[in-house]
């Protein structure tokens, strides 16, 4: 039996598409496991690895080596020389181009994987049951007759959607399912998404590079880059402690200065920054007097007040120029040049502060990262 931790297990996967130069260009050695009713998001630019990853576990691609089971099923195992053929590993997929019929109705659609099943033959009522069962999920009760070529974007996103999931499968695998829709019906199929998957209990890998996607739906998220999955946990975790400068850089906005280790004292650095300020590091470091390294500071844990200002005890304060202000509703976006570095922070929509304004930035210790700076 299979350990609940792991209903997902990906092990040691590799699938190797050629070299460029000596560097091997693919998939390189990824394992993660989900327990059931999870919610995963494999997140990264394009060309990472995860799109290859999602299509190994659907059958799409055959993986070079490795293993992927479900429950206690294998559905690939390169040392057993098992390879579950696509159609019978009864996941549900979503494409990000949808792959609707457009010469077939909402029914027939939906239908489609009960009526070409090689594991089962299901009888007439059966496919009527099971079909209005999935339209009423995604909100689409009383659609069965309507063409296909009829719909909006968001609502062949809902058959797509019913048509995963009509044979209740062990796995959801969406791919980029929401990258051709608007904003506003975006917004909307991220709630549809997970309110469909906690009411189902559907374990849902999900492929996507948008960030804010990944930290909204997920339960924990892989960040991949070049064929490798970097960090592997929360969102919260990743957004606030990030392994390493990529996935500080790639999950989120970020601030960045580069400086010397000043001084050290317990779990406080000193960093002199190339800005010109010394900015405080709070956390457990084993950094020494002399080393390069560069430090992230998210906008929103920054404070842009004007200059001047009397001093808040125990924050960091640099002070800077602002060269661009953006007001976009919920905020005012700023630009503030400190040396050679722009500075991102968030202000209030009511803002006063403008254009070429001197201001300070504040910001608590805790809420900087730091890193070796890396070189090359």
């Amino acid at each position: 039996m299979a350990e609940p931790s792991k209903f997902l297990s990906v092990s040691s996967l590799e699938k190797i598409y050629g070299f460029m130069g000596s560097t091997r260009v693919g998939l390189q050695s990824t394992s993660f496991h989900l327990p059931k009713s999870a919610f995963f998001t494999l997140l990264g630019p394009s060309g990472c690895g995860k799109t290859t990853t999602l299509r190994c576990i659907a059958g799409l691609e055959r993986p070079d080596k490795g293993a992927i089971r479900v429950g206690d099923k294998a559905v690939f195992d390169s040392d057993a020389g098992i390879d579950v053929a696509m159609d019978r590993r009864q996941f549900g997929m979503v494409f990000q181009s949808y792959a609707i019929w457009p010469h077939l109705n909402v029914f027939e659609n939906v239908a489609f994987p009960l009526r070409v099943s090689k594991d089962r033959r299901f009888r007439a009522t059966e496919i009527k049951k099971a079909v209005g069962e999935a339209l009423d999920t995604v909100g689409l009760g009383g659609f069965a007759e309507r063409h296909a070529t009829r719909l909006s974007g968001g609502q062949q996103q809902r058959v797509a959607l019913a048509r995963a999931i009509v044979r209740r499968p062990d796995l959801l695998l969406l791919d980029e399912p929401l990258s051709n829709l608007d904003a506003a019906l975006r917004e909307e199929m991220r709630n549809e998404l997970r309110r469909l998957q906690q009411q189902m209990g559907l374990t849902t890998v999900y492929v996507t590079h948008d960030q804010s996607e990944a930290l909204e739906l997920s339960d924990r998220i892989a960040v991949m880059n070049a064929g490798r999955i970097v960090q592997i946990d929360t969102p919260r975790t990743i957004y606030f402690n990030p392994v390493d400068q990529f996935t500080a850089g790639f999950v989120g906005t970020t601030n960045w200065l580069q400086g010397e280790v000043d001084r050290t004292s317990g779990d406080t650095v000193v960093v002199k920054t190339d800005a010109g300020a010394r900015v405080e590091y709070a956390g457990a470091s084993s950094y020494s007097c002399g080393d390069k390294v560069s430090l992230a500071v998210r906008p929103e844990a920054v404070e842009i007040v004007p200059a001047g200002t009397e001093h808040a005890p125990g924050q960091n304060e640099i002070e800077g120029r602002i060269v661009f202000s953006g007001f976009n509703g919920s905020l005012t976006r700023y630009q503030v040049q400190v040396g050679n570095v722009t500075f991102q922070a968030y202000g209030s929509p009511k803002s006063t502060l403008k254009l070429h304004d001197t201001v300070a930035l504040r910001f608590d210790p805790a809420s900087v990262v730091l890193f070796a700076r890396q070189t090359g």
